[in-house]
């Protein structure tokens, strides 16, 4: 890749690692997209707002030779992001949420029903069936897959009568991200990883992956203003195992049912209990017996 990076956008790094590399603490990785030029055009118009209130830091879309923001290889769809690489804080992040408010925008939670729906079904057919008995990481995976299809079911039956108590629709969003798992800097200013959300969004991802502890959450959500339909919104999201289920979904894709999942059920079930008893507490979300 390092010929084509050259003639499109003028880099030839000494290392180049997963079309990613590094100069004077810039991080620059080349990533496939499948996203319209008017998409990337518009993710262009969010960067320049960040890279404004953010000392900028980025993120930056390279333009190639050309002047374009995208660049094909192979028949696929290429972008050059640029970061800084810099400390990210939980302030950061509230500005970062702050700055970027949809008001007018609202999601409609069945749409979010169906994707853990479908990737439930997705899991039950196809990732369980999958495994490998004669493996010896058949015994610990279906354990794990057995809890996680459980929760998958406990958090979309929490969400649905999440629509039947406060309605089908949640207001107050903001650009979030797809995946937070760290305060990484590339990760959080990466504009492809921008999504249209709910901010708890993020806090949740950062909470389930270690990197907030309960009282930390508790704390920052004093800045978000939730209400009780919010907070039970995401009560159902800290129940799904986002990124569990992205590993299972891997396995399938890649049809690799030997590999070892990570994930400790005792401690992530305290992580949900302990979140539940404060929103149950504070914000009088609907109880849930099993937690209670």
């Amino acid at each position: 890749m390092k010929a084509f990076l050259f003639e499109q956008y003028g880099y030839y790094p000494n290392h180049m690692e997963n079309n990613s590399f590094v100069i004077d603490n810039w991080e620059f990785r080349l990533l496939q997209t499948n996203l319209t030029s008017e998409t990337i055009i518009n993710l262009e118009n969010y960067a320049a707002i960040i890279r404004e209130n953010f000392d900028n830091l980025g993120p930056f879309i390279i333009k190639t030779r050309t002047g374009n923001l995208e660049s094909w290889f192979d028949n696929r769809k290429y972008v050059l992001v640029t970061v800084f690489r810099s400390s990210v804080s939980l302030q950061d992040l509230n500005k970062f949420h702050c700055l970027l408010k949809e008001p007018s925008e609202k999601m409609d939670l069945n749409n979010l029903i169906n994707i853990w729906k479908e990737k439930t079904t997705l899991i039950e057919q196809s990732g369980v069936t999958s495994l490998r008995i004669d493996s010896s990481v058949y015994d610990s995976n279906l354990a794990i897959s057995m809890y996680i299809l459980g929760m998958c079911h406990n958090a979309v039956q929490y969400l649905s009568e999440i629509i039947l108590d406060y309605g089908e629709s949640e207001d107050s969003l903001c650009v979030t991200h797809m995946r937070l798992n760290t305060l990484n800097s590339f990760d959080f200013f990466n504009p492809f990883n921008m999504v249209l959300d709910h901010p708890i969004r993020d806090l949740i991802e950062l909470y389930k992956n270690g990197q907030l502890q309960c009282e930390e959450l508790i704390e920052i959500l004093r800045y978000y203003n939730l209400n009780t339909k919010t907070a039970s919104l995401m009560m159902a999201r800290v129940m799904y195992p986002a990124k569990i289920i992205d590993q299972l979904e891997d396995n399938v894709y890649t049809n690799n049912p030997k590999i070892k999942l990570t994930y400790n059920i005792e401690k992530e079930f305290m992580r949900i209990k302990n979140i539940y008893t404060h929103l149950l507490n504070e914000y009088k979300i609907r109880p849930i017996n099993w937690l209670s």
